[in-house]
């Protein structure tokens, strides 16, 4: 017992003089990419959102969603609770969903508890659904530690289980592994292993045009590094994703699924960049299917508009989107 206690303090002592950097977390790998592009920010029809903060820890929005071609006229009110480290969340719809979320500390800050819960009822092609998912992280200073647990059911044993863990090895580069247990019935049982890898590159700097005048807008240096990432499932799923930091106020980036189906490989490539002026964003995308799309957000003081558009030239068929927010203190 002495000897495994001594090989342990040799190792955390080692790892604390590597001072290797934080990794973030499995479940963000890609989110830096992600951020770049349109996906997350794409809509269709109309957007109308209100938000108002009645305390410095409490804040509530109300959204409205209406013209879209593939989503009914639906109307959300979410309530938001949030100090440093506790989060309380909840919203319901006019189609009777209803979902909440919790996130607090669990033995000071070494852990964080967060549990999902959701409610959807019924409609003509499926059946209520109800959606419980419970977890604990765990950020170490040089790793990422998580367990999720989905609809769990201690009486048969069922639900999905996610276990991950990222890890610093060197300076810039973070390996992770995943594991993903699913047992929808007693019985049935699936699993998948999922690796992955991050390498930060060093950051770009720009080299000053010696044509430049003084009068001569020069954009300034990226505040943040390049980042490569890929995961890997048994699946035989690859996910590839790059992110290049032009500026501080470009970003350029790139992904790549690839995906192996018994009718062979199957995957598409898509560019963006992102462009962040004084008051307004600009993100627009392509990819290998032919599918092109741009979000334009224009913020004004407390308001702001965001125009959306998507044309798929393969499928010949596009969405556009006019969206207003409103937040008020």
């Amino acid at each position: 017992m002495e000897f495994v206690s001594s090989l342990y303090s040799k190792f955390d002592t080692l790892r604390t003089a590597l001072n290797l950097p934080s990794p973030g977390k499995y479940e963000e790998l890609h989110r830096k990419a992600q951020m770049t592009f349109t996906n997350h920010f794409m809509f269709d029809g109309c957007k109308i959102d209100f938000a108002k903060g009645l305390s410095p820890n409490f804040q509530i929005h109300h959204a409205l969603h209406l013209g879209s071609q593939q989503v009914p006229q639906t109307y959300s009110f979410n309530t938001v609770y949030a100090t440093e480290n506790q989060l309380l969340q909840g919203m319901v719809d006019t189609d009777g969903s209803l979902n909440g979320r919790i996130q607090f500390p669990i033995l000071g800050d070494k852990l964080t508890a967060k549990i999902n819960l959701g409610f959807h009822p019924a409609t003509p092609m499926s059946p209520p659904q109800q959606m419980m998912q419970a977890e604990v992280d765990r950020q170490g200073k040089d790793y990422d530690a998580s367990i999720k647990l989905v609809n769990p059911w201690p009486l048969d044993a069922t639900g999905v289980l996610v276990a991950s863990y990222l890890q610093s090895v060197t300076q810039r580069l973070a390996l992770g592994v995943e594991a993903v247990i699913q047992r929808p019935m007693p019985g049935m049982e699936e699993s998948a292993f999922n690796v992955a890898a991050k390498y930060t590159f060093p950051t770009f700097k720009l080299d000053a045009l010696p044509q430049l005048n003084p009068d001569d807008l020069v954009p300034q240096q990226p505040t943040s590094p390049p980042v490569a990432t890929a995961t890997y499932n048994s699946q035989g799923a690859l996910h590839v994703s790059y992110v290049h930091p032009v500026s501080a106020k470009v970003d350029l980036a790139s992904e790549l699924h690839v995906i192996v189906t018994p009718r062979g490989r199957e995957g598409k490539a898509t560019v963006a960049a992102k462009y962040e002026f004084r008051q307004s964003t600009f993100r627009t995308q392509i990819d290998s299917n032919g599918v092109v799309a741009s979000v334009l957000e224009q913020r004004m003081g407390p308001m702001a508009f965001t125009l959306a558009g998507q044309v798929d030239h393969g499928k010949g068929e596009s969405k556009f989107g006019f969206g207003l927010a409103l937040e008020t203190a």
